[in-house]
């Protein structure tokens, strides 16, 4: 696979993977059925869980979408690797809106460890490409001011899918909304980041 797949191919396959993943997000989202011109309740109810699952995931999924890009910007020739473990990586994308919408249905402890497991372990696999990638020469010289903000984007995925498994045990809906706040947490760390810096510099 290594002389089939270059790292432009990548590219299009990540976009492909994203573009088939925001189309299952919204394949569920249908408007509720109007009778004598009211809503029936629980396909309200059903609408608003599948259109937070969509909003929720596609938060998630945009921001392992942007870090596994910013991971071939330094990669100069995919060996088989590295071309495995992303196919790996793009099956736990396509599946994340599955288990995201399981977590809001259900609304039990089982289907929020389940989707954090799931979300951990797909921060792993990048992990696991960004560090074996830096093994070998770099395409190109990024600094080490991007390699931190990664490094620290890497560490707070884990974190509050850990921190949303224990609240699990005390509140449910709380667990289930506590990860959609990853976008503002890791706009907000990025910014501090970069003004910490800049204080430094």
């Amino acid at each position: 696979m290594k002389g089939f797949l270059s790292v432009e191919r990548l590219e299009g396959l990540s976009d492909s993977v994203l573009l088939v993943a925001l189309t299952i997000l919204a394949y569920n989202l249908i408007p509720p059925t109007l009778i004598n011109g009211q809503a029936d309740p629980t396909e309200v109810d059903s609408f608003f869980d599948n259109l937070f699952g969509m909003v929720s995931s596609f938060f998630v999924i945009f921001v392992f979408w942007i870090l596994y890009m910013k991971i071939l910007d330094h990669l100069t020739v995919p060996d088989d690797v590295v071309i495995l473990t992303s196919l790996l990586f793009f099956i736990l994308i396509l599946v994340t809106p599955v288990f995201t919408l399981a977590q809001v249905q259900y609304e039990s402890t089982s289907s929020v460890i389940f989707l954090s497991i799931l979300m951990i372990i797909t921060d792993f696999i990048l992990v696991f490409i960004w560090k074996y990638i830096h093994k070998k020469p770099l395409s190109v010289d990024r600094g080490q001011r991007e390699v931190k903000s990664i490094h620290n984007i890497f560490l707070v995925i884990p974190t509050l899918y850990t921190l949303s498994i224990l609240l699990a045990f005390y509140n449910i809906k709380l667990s289930i909304i506590f990860p959609v706040v990853m976008i503002p947490a890791l706009l907000l760390m990025n910014i501090l980041f970069r003004k910490n810096d800049s204080g430094y510099g």
